[in-house]
């Protein structure tokens, strides 16, 4: 569990990841959420190691948010 899903948790009532809400509250296909995602997951910008440390935790917060499939 990420330091964001920690918060999220304790504070929050934690928000669907992109699959969920193409699938559950779009009605989309799951070959068709799975095809967006990956798209999204492609578009989004690669970890680097000379970029700050912040940076890389972003994305790979964004990364995880992209397929958590919970219904």
């Amino acid at each position: 569990m990420t330091d964001l899903d920690k918060l999220l948790d304790k504070h929050f009532k934690r928000p669907p990841s992109l699959w969920n809400v193409m699938r559950f509250q779009l009605g989309f296909s799951i070959d068709m959420c799975d095809e967006i995602v990956s798209a999204v997951e492609e578009w989004l910008p690669p970890e680097h190691p000379t970029n700050d440390y912040q940076w890389n935790k972003c994305v790979r917060m964004m990364r995880e948010k992209l397929w958590e499939q919970t219904e």
